[in-house]
């Protein structure tokens, strides 16, 4: 009987010392807990963190459990959720900047700029160097189209802490919204080492470059981490396209879409690729269903005009490109589109006049200077036309035939001399209202990104 009895003391003994042995540490529960939130799986997050909460009760790890406890809901997007708990943070720890700064990040969910201010304003008031609450300043600012002071307020934090990831998060994606890429890279590669495992970083980083084998890995490496994210996917497919890996960049759409059905770039992303690889009639549908629901998607638009084109349906075309015009007036690729349909189609006239539009909005266009040249020669009015094949040489050559241009160019010394020789202009002929409504050996109209 006391042999049964030792050995069973022995099992309990030997049990309980596993148990121990196998207890993770406050620090090792947080650890994993962060993991879990840059992997997006939530569920076990919020578990982790729980876990955390209880293990650093009474020490200076608790508030850090409960911030990554209310983080999760935050990145999760639950804002109910965000804001519950968030409210019961500061009602346990009324000083503590990060308590504040929980519920402050969490009405930023809610789309509240100006409640999600106040929060943050309590926490400077706490601490006015929090670079937390001075990072949240800026998204609130952001939230509001306030991107000066918000540009300001990002600067602030990473002035007190350079590695405020919410600080350089917040200014990387306000720089690339402004086309400041380049800036946002400055921004970025000095700390990529530092921050190499961090989903939302190298999503940043990566959308910075926008394009090339480095900016393709670094997305995939955010999708590593976190996979199943579809903002991930969805930015991949624009890299994708921008590299000319228009296979890919379907597939990488339509797995953002099976993820997150009501993304808006993603299906744009998808139909600008089906157009690339020839498939007219589905870029169109894909496109449309983009309109549906971004209206003003200028992008979506100009990229209708460009399937109907392709498939010879101008007047379709035309509308397109006309009301790509009206939703982005700035922007110079379907006004370029639509000169050149003029052109291809013997509008000579109309295509001049559209054509120096387009160059007033985008003087590099080396299409645009072409196909003015085109219709210069035409006309035989050789030294417009020297003039107007120079500059397309000096452009960005999208759209552009560099050896037609270059003949053309040979023509006209032979018709009117060298350059040197030329200090006259020497045009036979008299203007026409139309052109011969060639394809010149240009092809179809290149497209680029605003």
């Amino acid at each position: 009987m006391k042999k049964v009895i030792f050995i069973s003391l022995v099992v309990f003994l030997t049990a309980s010392a596993g148990a121990l042995a196998a207890k993770e540490s406050p620090e090792e529960l947080l650890s994993k807990a962060r993991a879990a939130l840059d992997a997006g799986k939530w569920n076990d997050a919020l578990k982790l963190y729980t876990k955390a909460i209880t293990a650093t009760k009474g020490s200076k790890g608790n508030e850090e459990a409960m911030w990554g406890k209310g983080l999760v809901f935050i990145r999760k997007g639950d804002y109910k959720a965000a804001k519950g708990f968030c409210k019961g943070f500061v009602n346990k720890n009324k000083k503590s900047p990060l308590a504040h700064c929980c519920l402050g990040y969490a009405q930023l969910v809610w789309k509240r700029s100006s409640l999600a201010m106040i929060s943050f304003d309590e926490a400077l008031a706490i601490d006015p160097g929090f670079s937390l609450a001075l990072a949240g300043v800026g998204h609130a600012k952001l939230l509001a189209g306030q991107y000066k002071e918000a540009e300001e307020k990002f600067k602030e934090a990473l002035g007190k802490n350079p590695q405020e990831i919410e600080a350089l998060v917040g200014l990387a994606q306000l720089l690339i919204s402004k086309g400041r890429s380049g800036e946002a890279l400055e921004l970025l590669e000095p700390v990529k080492d530092k921050f190499s495992g961090d989903p939302r970083f190298l999503f940043c980083l990566a959308k910075a470059k926008s394009k090339g084998g480095e900016a393709e890995a670094t997305m995939q490496s955010a999708i590593a981490i976190r996979a199943d994210w579809a903002e991930a996917y969805e930015a991949l497919a624009r890299i994708l396209f921008n590299n000319g890996s228009y296979d890919k960049c379907m597939d990488a759409a339509q797995k953002a879409l099976d993820l997150e059905a009501d993304l808006t770039d993603a299906p744009k992303h998808l139909g600008m690729c089906q157009y690339k690889k020839d498939k007219f009639a589905e870029a169109v549908k894909t496109l449309e269903g983009v309109l549906v629901k971004v209206p003003n998607e200028s992008e979506a638009q100009y990229y209708i005009g460009l399937a109907y084109d392709a498939q010879n349906d101008y007047a379709a075309a035309e509308e397109a490109y006309k009301a790509a015009m009206n939703m982005n007036t700035k922007w110079a690729d379907p006004v370029v589109a639509l000169g050149y349909l003029y052109y291809r189609t013997g509008k000579a006239t109309s295509a001049t006049s559209t054509m120096e539009k387009a160059l007033k909005l985008n003087a590099a266009s080396s299409l645009a200077h072409q196909i003015l040249g085109d219709i210069f020669f035409e006309r035989q009015q050789f030294q417009k036309a020297r003039e107007s094949y120079k500059s397309a040489l000096k452009g960005d050559m999208i759209g552009a035939d560099k050896q037609a241009i270059k003949d053309r160019l040979k023509e006209i010394d032979q018709e009117i001399g060298p350059e040197s020789k030329a200090a006259e202009p020497k045009d036979k002929g008299k203007s026409q209202d139309k052109g011969k409504g060639q394809d010149k050996g240009k092809g179809q109209q290149k497209d680029k990104k605003k």
